[in-house]
């Protein structure tokens, strides 16, 4: 795929949804799932992560994190509670520049 990422399920050799994200250039990134599996985040090589929900096409969310020459290639997602009653979610993104 060269203008986003596919996901697949264990049973199809066809994507079941495919995640379109904006590239000027081919390179291998990371997509990794958060939210107990209701979000798909990844990396751009433009500066951007883009987080979408696994039931739609359309990115939720579009975060900045670098110029438009830094490539994204890996996030990493973790949840963690704040005392009892709240958790939240951390991402962590990996970059390199250009």
């Amino acid at each position: 795929m060269t203008n986003g990422f596919d996901l697949y399920t264990s049973t199809r050799t066809v994507p079941s949804k495919t995640f379109l994200v904006p590239t000027t250039r081919k390179f291998t990134k990371k997509g990794t799932f958060g939210e107990n599996g209701q979000t798909v985040i990844t990396g751009s090589d433009h500066g951007h992560v883009y987080v979408f929900a696994t039931n739609k096409v359309e990115p939720m969310q579009i975060l900045q994190h670098g110029g438009g020459a830094t490539m994204i290639q890996a996030v990493e997602v973790s949840l963690y509670l704040l005392e009892q009653a709240c958790c939240s979610m951390s991402l962590n993104i990996f970059r390199q520049p250009l």
